[in-house]
């Protein structure tokens, strides 16, 4: 090989280092773009999946009004009593295994006006036990090794016992002096003040209108109720004609009072039809009769100056049977089921947006959330809380970050004095879907009931961290199950299956008993509390 040849070969090999180089460059460039797109891909999705979250909800709201005004939507309005919503709360919450996700349904059913305030507190409370179900599951797949399984139910049932812990100390101080809806009904007036239009509906209306439009006006007929008639009559002579169904037939005739209110909410059913309606409903004055006079003096819920004849005729035509849907996909002859099919399809594009939402935010954001949460394991209790709170804001999803921790316990890399102000920040932070839920309404019952969410879990952590020995309760009992969890392999199933199914159904069946009979209710739940310290004595001496 001559010198040239060696010198050719040379120049090749720098050529194809060149040109392998030039190629990485070119694929690192195309990598760095890919990444680039896939972020604004993401950023997309997750906007898109919160637009349809925020659409679901005012999907529901709408369907809510609709049952409701058919006298359809009163399941939770018919829960007999606290103790019975308190349980609804975690039944519902283990079924959907998302809290997120029923506080949402509640907050959609405030807002409508299906359930006011003050019951709803209960639902919410049942709801922050019903959610730490999944980490509970999830510390189950430590079961082969008992360390392991002791450490990981230990960091699972420690945000169980916070929370029973809460539920049992603020639930009957609720019940007597509603703290936690004063304060929230307080912050929510200085958010909001009056309800205001939101700037949410603006945008997802459209859409919600395309499958249902409700009949505001027919459904504040409705919930206004009938007009008044009065026990007397009157004796019709003037502007009369039995042959005219336009006008009042001659004779004694039953007239009825109303208020300007319930007189003005009528005549803006159908437009169209208030020239009709005033000439169907025959005011006193028409017939020679001052309203004044046979109504003036009326007293009743509902009754007021505006007297008519035939009102009851309007009511039973225009209201009770009125068309609670006014336009849409469902608008059917028969509401209710239209109604019932906007509700299930609200149900689904709420949970689908949130499910989305939330798996597009871990691959946005996950991988970083998690370094996060690794990076907490040493820093201070407070801090710890903050991370825990933002964590899950961000991911929207508290039961998200406490399973993310369970392992961590499990193998213990995260000590459970450190688990658990992190899980109080996850409590925290998955308040924001209730809220986020109430700004897509911007009325103050809804804000009122997603900040009694938020109002609880604060009020308790105030109670339950700041002081040493206060602390030590929940950890000491999570310590004690997580010590049972790894002696008695069956004790986790075992646990579930009570806390989440067996003690809420039981509890729901004491509190429908109570609405029954008192006495009733009474006996059961004192046999029912001396069974449980006869089982706890039992326990205790056979350990």
């Amino acid at each position: 090989m001559t010198v040239q040849d060696v010198d050719v070969l040379g120049e090749n090999d720098k050529q194809q280092k060149r040109e392998q180089e030039a190629s990485a460059e070119m694929n690192k460039d195309t990598s760095k773009a890919m990444n680039i797109l896939m972020i604004f891909a993401r950023i997309f999705g997750v906007l898109f999946c919160l637009y349809f979250f925020l659409v679901g909800i005012e999907l529901m709201g709408s369907a809510f009004k609709v049952l409701g005004g058919n006298g359809a939507g009163n399941t939770l309005r018919d829960i007999p009593n606290s103790l019975a919503a308190l349980m609804v709360g975690v039944l519902a919450t283990v079924m959907v295994q998302s809290s997120s996700t029923s506080t949402s349904i509640v907050v959609a059913l405030v807002s409508a006006g299906g359930l006011q305030v003050r019951p709803a507190v209960p639902i919410i409370m049942g709801a922050n036990i019903g959610t730490t179900v999944t980490n509970t599951i999830v510390s189950m797949g430590h079961a082969g090794d008992r360390l392991e399984l002791e450490r990981a139910f230990a960091g699972a049932t420690v945000h169980d016992m916070f929370n029973l812990m809460s539920v049992g100390l603020l639930f009957p101080i609720e019940e007597l002096f509603h703290p936690i809806e004063t304060i929230a009904s307080a912050l929510a007036e200085d958010m909001l003040g009056e309800d205001t239009d939101s700037p949410v509906k603006e945008v997802v209306g459209p859409m919600v209108d395309l499958f249902i439009e409700s009949n505001n006006n027919v459904i504040d007929s409705l919930s206004l109720g009938e007009p008044t008639a009065e026990s007397g009559t009157v004796t019709v002579t003037e502007n009369c004609d039995d042959s005219d169904s336009t006008k009042a037939k001659c004779g004694a005739q039953k007239y009825w009072c109303m208020d300007k209110e319930m007189n003005k909410t009528w005549a803006k059913i159908h437009t169209h039809k208030y020239p009709v309606f005033s000439k169907s409903r025959w005011p006193c004055e028409d017939h020679g009769f001052d309203s004044e006079d046979l109504c003036g003096s009326c007293t009743a819920a509902g009754c007021g100056p505006v007297c008519a004849l035939s009102a009851d005729v309007f009511y039973k035509e225009e209201v009770k049977h009125g068309d609670t849907i006014k336009a849409g996909i469902f608008d059917f002859d028969n509401s209710e089921i239209g109604g019932t099919c906007a509700l299930i399809l609200s149900l689904f594009i709420m949970m689908g947006g949130l499910m989305g939402f939330v798996k597009v935010m871990h691959k946005l954001l996950l991988s970083k959330a998690k370094e996060i949460l690794r990076a907490s394991t040493m820093v201070p209790g407070y801090l710890a809380i903050l991370i825990g709170t933002g964590i899950t804001i961000v991911v929207q999803s508290s039961s998200v970050t406490t399973s993310a921790l369970t392992p961590l316990v499990g193998l213990g890399i995260l000590p459970l004095s450190n688990m658990f102000p992190l899980t109080l920040g996850a409590n925290i932070g998955t308040c924001s879907t209730s809220v986020l839920a109430a700004l897509a309404s911007m009325k103050a019952n809804a804000m009122t009931i997603a900040l009694c969410h938020l109002t609880f879990n604060v009020v308790g952590i105030v109670i339950f961290y700041p002081l040493p020995q206060m602390r030590r309760i929940p950890i000491y009992l999570a310590s004690l199950a997580g010590m049972y969890a790894s002696v008695y392999r069956w004790f986790p199933a075992a646990y579930i299956v009570f806390v989440y199914v067996a003690l809420p159904l039981v509890a729901l069946g004491v509190g429908f008993l109570f609405e029954a009979s008192t006495a009733g209710g009474v006996v059961v739940l004192v046999v029912l509390i001396l069974a449980a310290l006869g089982f706890s004595y039992w326990w205790a001496m056979m350990g």
